[in-house]
């Protein structure tokens, strides 16, 4: 890889004591995506010690097994979210065990998505293209499989928008590909504490998703916004849901911003108007088909 390869491409650390599933997870992520560099760990201690070795120097994206030998990862994660500046980027959990007490515990020290570990190359390719899209801010032009289960007819989802022409394309964009969804949108912080306060817990089912966008108008503000919703489903013992901030912003200090509060995924608003509808129905999509919250649903 040359030097120019280096600066376009994102650095995931791949930590899985079976060297199999390394492979196999490997292979899946550089079918889908090219400019990538895998960093392969054979071990939560493994892991801990290169991040202390180089303070400050952190991948764009940890992958992380939950059965390991030494330290689970339960136990790895745990440790590297106690320090506030290692809790700037985003960790998948993989894992063969998805009983709800584990995967609620996962999320509460500080996980961003649960996904049960593939077991088909097709699962492979699921959980490469939701790696893509949803945290290195790829869109894949693989058409999304745009099935609509029954329960999710009835599902809600939340926008946080102040910007008029951004809510019109990003309910253009929804409907197109997704219509079946009921869309809530909320214009500002205070109409945002006001529904939570209110309205939220009279929703049923719960929203499949949060969409955040970050400056409301301001960063701090959309950094509150975050805060608050954090804040008011933990206090209230409600079920997770993820919170995915939406911003045309690609500076790192955003990024970081909105993963230390707990930000499942930071996605990059796409400039092409064009891509816009197939980045939600496959953002959507591939998130339910991947990821596992608690109380044993997907998401």
């Amino acid at each position: 890889m040359n030097t120019k390869d280096m600066q376009l491409s994102k650095t995931i650390f791949l930590v899985d004591d079976d060297p199999d599933d390394r492979l196999l997870i490997s292979e899946a992520i550089h079918s889908v995506i090219k400019a990538v560099r895998i960093v392969e760990i054979q071990s939560g201690i493994d892991l801990l010690n290169i991040l202390s070795s180089q303070p400050g120097q952190f991948p764009d994206l940890i992958l992380l097994d939950m059965n390991m030998p030494g330290i689970n990862g339960l136990e790895t994660l745990s440790q590297l979210r106690e320090k506030p500046s290692q809790r700037c980027f985003p960790i998948i959990m993989l894992s063969t065990a998805c009983n709800n007490d584990l995967v609620k515990q996962a999320y509460m020290l500080g996980v961003n998505a649960f996904m049960p570990k593939p077991i088909t190359s097709g699962h492979y390719r699921a959980v490469a293209r939701a790696v893509n899209l949803c945290f290195l801010n790829h869109i894949d032009s693989t058409p999304p499989n745009l099935s609509v289960s029954e329960t999710e007819k009835e599902t809600s989802l939340i926008v946080i928008e102040d910007n008029e022409d951004h809510w019109n394309l990003i309910d253009m964009a929804i409907r197109q590909k997704k219509h079946h969804l009921k869309l809530i949108r909320l214009r500002d912080k205070s109409s945002t504490l006001e529904f939570l306060d209110s309205c939220y817990k009279r929703l049923a089912p719960y929203p499949k998703l949060i969409l955040l966008d970050l400056y409301m108008p301001t960063k701090k503000d959309g950094l509150s916004i975050l805060d608050s919703i954090r804040y008011f489903i933990s206090v209230n013992n409600l079920p997770q849901v993820p919170v995915f901030v939406f911003t045309f912003s690609d500076h790192q200090q955003d990024i970081d911003a909105c993963y230390a509060i707990q930000a499942n995924a930071v996605i990059t608003k796409p400039t092409d108007l064009t891509h816009w509808p197939l980045l939600f129905a496959d953002l959507l999509d591939l998130w339910g088909q991947t990821v596992r919250l608690p109380n044993n649903q997907m998401a």
